[in-house]
């Protein structure tokens, strides 16, 4: 699962297999690991970050060694944060997202009868259900509306360096669907499947290895 964290960057360190980064947030400290593929006399392609500065990064977690409890982050994205915007939104993003989680948790255990054979099952499967729209086609869009799933599409088929521009993404619907699409880009934002790149306007799908 696509992760995305915004702390600051208390040191870092280059080999030349990895770049190891030490990024602290509100929570804690943990280790971010970015394998490197280039050739021995080439310089890595490293992002131009700052001891001491805040940092942007999309990554999915794993377990340092098996055994232990200490996790890492596997980069696949990071960027160097110069608006003070995007740590506050990330934080109340954070806060959303946990006690959406706990009021999530609170309702599943009041609807799921302890009888029902399936209902560990159909536990697991909620994620998925409460992300559709009635069409009936929201397992088959990782989780989307099918609004959400088209812009993520658009997005992830654009070729171009930095992305498609919002006026650009609303070409492809009706203007009456102008707030939904504002609503998709927002929540797809939110959840690290695209992110803004030469301004909060222009978007571009998170590459996933």
């Amino acid at each position: 699962m696509l992760l995305v964290l915004v702390g600051i960057l208390r040191d870092y360190e280059v080999q030349s297999t990895k770049a190891t980064y030490s990024i602290q947030d509100h929570t804690g400290t943990i280790k971010a690991v970015w394998w490197l593929e280039n050739d021995a006399d080439t310089t890595p392609n490293l992002p131009a970050v700052k001891e001491g500065s805040y940092v942007q990064v999309f990554g999915s977690l794993r377990k340092k060694e098996e055994g232990t409890d200490e996790n890492i982050i596997m980069v696949l994205r990071m960027f160097p944060v110069d608006d003070a915007n995007i740590v506050y939104n990330h934080l109340l993003q954070v806060i959303h997202s946990r006690l959406e989680a706990e009021h999530m948790s609170k309702n599943k255990e009041v609807m799921i009868k302890t009888n029902n054979p399936g209902a560990a099952l159909a536990n697991s499967m909620t994620f998925y259900d409460d992300n559709m729209d009635g069409t009936g086609g929201g397992s088959n869009n990782m989780g989307m509306t099918p609004i959400q799933h088209k812009v993520f599409t658009l997005l992830k088929q654009d070729m171009s360096h930095n992305g498609l521009h919002r006026d650009e993404i609303m070409k492809h619907f009706p203007p009456n669907q102008r707030a939904k699409v504002n609503d998709a880009l927002q929540f797809l934002n939110n959840e690290g499947h695209v992110y803004s790149t030469v301004n909060n306007d222009t978007f571009k799908a998170t590459d996933l290895v």
